[in-house]
């Protein structure tokens, strides 16, 4: 600060105002004398000289008003303008001794804030970081390494296992849970609004209870069809029906396909159903749902589609496809509004009868023809689309798909097959694919095969339109421009058409070298696929197999890469049976041929022990 100046009058003063006054001119003159023998700015760093004033707030009237040395440093003190600023450049620009001097004199208020490192738990999260180890700067900028962020705990997951680092997921292919059927062998699956619904078929007693709590199903029949639901998230039981009986008891076999679910989760199964009166042993009558009926005669087997209560079994409303010889319904699939598409397969001829519908019949062209038909979900009403497709030898479809527009088929056959305009022709069993009109009126058609007998297609619809394929071929087959070569006997294709005209956009196998065979494709909403297959022994990307027909079930993306390959199995038959969709998931149902353990796929198998049927949740 500047000198204390005092008043002339003030009273106690021993200097007149003259005296102060002459004193004030000494100083200044030796103020002035000081000012001009300091150093320039040009003895501390190399701007330009004749600023210097100016760059330190020093003005004319601080020199007037400079005081005494105060600090004895040989300097007089010069206070700073009134309109001086210390800006940083000012600072920058003083003598370094001063600057070390001022450091000196600033008290403990001046120095920087000191940084509280963060704990681990805290960094982590700052970091949105939930799993593993993990090296990045702190919140003081230093470097730190955290030996695990977290582990994971959630079903299935592990840290980084979605393809994210330091976060929890759950690798693609995953299982996520295995439920034991018991003794029951799995014959469909279906996700409904409260949990995941199975059908299967039972010929003795079976436990589908959870452990300590058993739930025994005891079959009527000699083959009975059982309806089971199973919580999505742990597979624990919530409840069961079943149908099959027969007179004498014990002598009709009954086989329920779960292929769509209607409004209110309604079961909707196909089917097909085995009683012979003249047969060993003597089968009268079978029940399908509806109480017992009267089966159509000879040795075959005849069809039937229905709409059942899950928890009793019984049928809300049940058709039959029935004559002498065999006759099939093979798939049911929602269709618009609130209908049911099913598809099936007759021989001779037959007869469509069921509730307040007066009966329909239909004769064979060849030994077997193709039928479809339309039905109203909820009274099974027969409906307008009903068509028959067929040719002068065996054709039977496998699968059936609304497209949200229109509907397609496939299948095999044998000789030739008839779709409007187009006839196709095989060279031995091929199988075939095929696009309708919603009301049944064919679009295109097309086939594939070798001169080896090859299994029929399954198929699905993603939601542009196209058509994902699955079925058997051997050799070298071309499907469109695209050349397969089975490795050794029968091999499983897998092939995308464009929904437009069923052009092959690509096409892939999967395959061992024995004889290996398709059996359901399914696909969610991202266009991911998921193919059943039985293989014969090793496969790409399966392991080396079990020994014996293994389950195989193979993930592609809509553009034909494949995503993953599981294979499981014991060393005798086994049979992956279907597949399906679930919120976020897929299902596998797979029927070993013996006890397969207590674990498959590393998942600790829930329900009863020596599974003959295997429900498996899968991370797409």
């Amino acid at each position: 600060m500047g000198p204390e100046t005092k008043d002339a009058t003030s009273p106690g003063d021993s200097m007149t105002a003259t005296g102060d006054a002459a004193e004030g001119d000494a100083a200044i003159a030796d103020a002035s004398i000081l000012v001009d023998s300091l150093p320039t700015r040009d003895a501390f760093d190399d701007r330009p000289a004749g600023n210097e004033d100016q760059d330190v707030g020093v003005s004319a009237d601080a020199v007037a008003n400079a005081g005494p040395d105060s600090l004895g440093d040989g300097f007089v003190d010069l206070p700073l303008a009134h309109d001086a600023v210390l800006t940083d450049a000012v600072l920058a620009d003083s003598p370094p001794d001063a600057l070390a001097k001022d450091a000196g004199n600033a008290d403990a208020s001046d120095a920087p804030p000191s940084c509280t490192p963060e704990d681990n738990p805290t960094f982590c999260t700052r970091l949105a970081k939930a799993c593993g180890p993990f090296t990045a700067a702190d919140n003081c900028g230093a470097s730190r390494t955290v030996a695990s962020c977290g582990t994971c705990t959630g079903n299935g997951q592990t840290c980084g296992g979605a393809g994210v680092a330091n976060q929890c997921g759950v690798a693609p292919g995953t299982t996520l849970w295995a439920r034991s059927m018991s003794t029951m062998f799995l014959l469909g699956v279906a996700e409904s609004s409260t949990g995941v619904m199975v059908s299967g078929s039972l010929t003795a007693p079976a436990d589908l209870g959870d452990p300590g709590k058993p739930v025994l199903v005891t079959p009527v029949g000699a083959t009975d069809t059982v309806l089971a639901q199973f919580a999505t998230n742990d597979s624990t039981y919530q409840f069961s029906g079943q149908f099959g009986a027969s007179s004498p008891a014990g002598t009709g076999n009954v086989f329920g396909f779960l292929g769509a679910l209607a409004s209110g989760d309604a079961p909707m199964l196909s089917g097909v159903s085995y009683c012979s009166p003249g047969g060993t042993p003597v089968c009268n009558q079978v029940d399908v749902g509806a109480g017992l009926v009267t089966p159509g005669g000879g040795t075959g087997a005849d069809g039937f589609v229905g709409r059942y209560a899950l928890t009793t079994g019984k049928a809300e409303w049940v058709k039959r496809l029935y004559g002498p010889a065999e006759s099939k319904i093979v798939a049911v699939a929602n269709g618009p509004g609130s209908t049911l598409l099913a598809a099936g397969a007759y021989n001779g001829a037959v007869t469509l009868a069921g509730g307040s519908d007066a009966p329909v019949t239909f004769t064979s062209l060849g030994y077997r023809d193709i039928l479809l038909a339309q039905f109203d979900s909820f009274t099974g009403a027969l409906g307008t689309t009903v068509k028959t497709f067929g040719g002068t030898g065996d054709d039977a479809p496998s699968s059936v798909v609304w497209t949200g527009s229109g509907i397609v088929m496939a299948g095999s056959f044998n000789g030739t097959l008839t779709f409007g305009s187009t006839v196709l022709t095989s060279m031995d069993y091929d199988p075939w694919v095929a696009k309708l009109g919603a009301d049944g009126t064919p679009i295109w058609a097309v086939r594939f095969g070798s001169a080896t007998k090859e299994e029929g297609a399954s198929a699905v619809v993603d939601a542009a339109g196209d058509v994902y394929a699955t079925g058997t071929f051997a050799g070298s087959v071309a499907f469109g421009s695209f050349n397969l070569t089975s490795a050794g006997g029968l091999d499983v294709f897998v092939i995308k058409l464009r929904g437009s005209d069923g052009v092959v956009l690509w096409a892939d196998s999967i395959g061992s070298t024995g004889d290996d065979g398709s059996s359901n494709i399914a696909i969610n909403g991202s266009g991911q696929m998921l193919v059943a297959a039985n293989v014969a022994g090793a496969i790409a990307g399966g392991g080396p197999g079990f020994g014996g027909q293994d389950s195989a079930f193979v993930a592609f993306n809509s553009d034909g890469t494949r995503r993953w390959t599981k294979v499981i199995g014991t060393s005798d038959t086994d049979y992956a049976w279907t597949v399906a969709t679930g919120t976020g998931v897929f299902y596998a149902a797979a029927n070993p041929g013996s006890d397969p353990g207590s674990t498959v796929d590393g998942v600790t198998i829930f329900g009863a022990p020596k599974a003959a049927g295997l429900l498996l949740r899968i991370q797409p």
